[in-house]
């Protein structure tokens, strides 16, 4: 059924379904709230109110139907694009979800922008670099948009938790992924 058809009747429909909740909403006042006939009618008239109310706005029954033709006046129109997210590191992790596995940190770059990348290792955000470096990257066989990396920790690290900051090599005073490690 064409939505164009039913449009009419829908608007006729609130139209008088909003009179008779108008004179229904006078007889509840005139009897001051006391007539349970006249606030339950009152209750059903505002219910069927927003059910039609909704059916219009929601475009069950659209008024307008779009055309394929230019308006007069073209509205200017907003585009909105999902930039897909780039230099997303992850960790390779073992059953209790620590990343170093036999002095060695591995994981993948989705989308790397970047050949090489610099890391460093710290205790916490304010200590001393334990180990930083060149971090290279090297194409992932399984996937065409994620690149494999591998850490060899130099000297043995005590348990608990480190960080690992990763950034552009053109620019390492500045991360884009900084990630807390547990290591056993």
């Amino acid at each position: 059924m064409n939505k164009d058809f039913l449009a009419p009747f829908i608007v006729f429909a609130i139209v008088f379904v909003g009179a008779a909740f108008l004179i229904v909403s006078a007889a509840v006042w005139i009897s001051r709230g006391k007539s349970e006939f006249f606030i339950n009618k009152k209750m059903v008239l505002g219910g069927v109110l927003i059910t039609l109310n909704s059916m219009m706005v929601s475009g069950c029954f659209l008024v307008s139907q779009p055309t394929c033709y230019d308006t007069a006046n073209p509205e200017p129109e907003v585009m909105c694009y999902d930039m897909p997210a780039q230099n997303v590191v992850n960790f390779d992790t073992d059953t209790s979800n620590n990343v170093v596995i036999n002095n060695k940190i591995t994981g993948s770059i989705y989308d790397p922008t970047e050949e090489e990348y610099f890391y460093s290792i710290t205790k916490d955000r304010t200590n001393d670099t334990l180990q930083q470096g060149i971090l290279k990257v090297t194409p992932d066989d399984s996937t065409s948009y994620a690149s494999k990396f591998s850490i060899d920790i130099k000297e043995k690290l005590a348990s608990g938790r480190y960080w690992i900051n990763i950034s552009k090599v053109s620019s390492h005073d500045y991360n884009f992924e900084s990630h807390q490690i547990n290591i056993e």
